[in-house]
């Protein structure tokens, strides 16, 4: 959790607060993926990554409209899933 005033970095100047605020109050420094790449790496569709998302299946976030899947999140899918 962010406490007290916190300058932005000048690149990052653009991103509204809540963006901010939710980068920094992010619990794990988790890399996240586009459903692309994680149909690449599972060797299907990116549209059956977002069902999977959507089912809650696969533990995904949505940020505005698109779907980004969290690298611990697909390493507990494919545990369960093994």
């Amino acid at each position: 959790m962010i406490i007290g005033n916190v300058s932005a970095p000048p690149d990052t100047e653009a991103m509204s607060m809540t963006t901010m605020t939710t980068i920094a109050c992010a619990p794990t420094a988790d890399r996240y993926l586009l459903p692309s790449q994680v149909a690449d790496l599972l060797q299907v569709s990116p549209r059956t990554v977002v069902r999977e998302a959507e089912s809650g299946r696969l533990r995904a976030v949505r940020f505005r409209s698109r779907w980004r899947i969290p690298e611990s999140a697909l390493a507990e899918y494919l545990g369960r899933s093994a």
